[in-house]
């Protein structure tokens, strides 16, 4: 990968969820001073300050079928490191969308898995570590839409779209949330070794009958709205006005009809041995939570072309 030499290039704005566009470097407004009617006309100068362009210096992708997948993928302190990860994950993450703000994914980008080692000079890592919050996530989304762009030739364009959504509320007899506790049982890392939060355990529930259970340790109603969306394959908005950090355990029959309006609570069946037949009622019976359907813009990236990685 072409090394990082402080590139300068002009801002361009963001949208949604800080995500960028494929050549981005965000949005910086030049004030033109004129003169007034009272005042004698004098000549002005105009400065921009432009942000520097972050790359990586070297980057491994390797393809792997290994299941290894006990940290997250993320970034250290000099790289970016992932698991076995599907290239789709990885698009997400540069341009900080959901599932559902995809479009035109092949089926290799969810199918194929590539493990990902990638280094930068050290004069970057220096920089990013003086960066504020915002502007260090921004940063790495752009390291690595460059990395996508450089090594999977990947194209994109952006677009706006009403689309039918999910909005998170509290029930009508309030919620019945847990704040979050220190759990050894919670202990997963990120790619720089760190405690993970809002780390979530999903999978059938011991004793079977097609029942799932979350496991959820550590997470705000902003992460929890983002995991149900990939559940219900809908955007969901939180709307809770709930601030904490909070452990639970959600245990519901899965639907593999995804166009499944929300059912009531108080009329949906609830099967033997499990706690409600749909996600939608154990939310509410549960934990006093609540899906309800609408309508809200949401932004999409649109995936015009993308290759398999060129060689390390």
């Amino acid at each position: 990968m072409k090394k990082f030499h402080g590139v300068r290039k002009d801002r361009k704005k963001l949208f949604f969820n800080a995500a960028a566009s494929l050549t981005f470097v965000a949005a910086c407004a030049c004030t033109l001073l004129a003169s007034t009617p009272t005042q004698a006309p004098q000549q002005q100068q105009s400065t921009t300050t432009a942000a520097p362009t972050y790359q990586f210096e070297t980057a491994s992708i390797k393809p792997t079928k290994s299941d290894q997948d006990n940290f997250r993928p993320g970034f250290t302190v000099d790289g970016y490191r992932a698991p076995p990860i599907p290239v789709k994950y990885l698009i997400q993450e540069a341009y900080g969308v959901q599932d559902y703000q995809l479009s035109g994914v092949s089926d290799w980008l969810k199918s194929e898995e590539y493990e990902i080692e990638a280094k930068m000079d050290q004069s970057v890592a220096d920089a990013l570590s003086k960066l504020p919050p915002a502007e260090l996530r921004l940063a790495r989304q752009q390291m690595l839409q460059a990395l996508l762009a450089e090594r999977f030739n990947l194209k994109i364009h952006r677009e706006t779209k009403d689309a039918p959504v999910y909005f998170l509320t509290i029930g009508k007899n309030g919620p019945k949330l847990q704040d979050a506790k220190t759990r050894r049982d919670a202990v997963f890392q990120n790619a720089d070794g760190t405690l993970a939060p809002g780390h979530i355990q999903l999978g059938p529930e011991p004793g079977g009958g097609g029942v799932y259970q979350a496991r959820a340790f550590s997470f705000s109603m902003k992460s929890f709205g983002d995991w149900l969306a990939m559940e219900v394959h809908r955007p969901v908005i939180d709307k809770t006005a709930l601030t904490g950090i909070y452990d639970f355990t959600l245990e519901w029959m899965p639907d593999t009809n995804a166009s499944t309006p929300a059912p009531d609570a108080q009329s949906a069946v609830t099967l033997p041995g499990a706690p409600a037949a749909s996600i939608f009622t154990a939310l509410q019976q549960q934990l006093g939570l609540k899906l309800e359907p609408g309508k809200s813009p949401i932004d999409v990236i649109v995936i015009d072309h993308v290759e398999r990685p060129s060689g390390n």
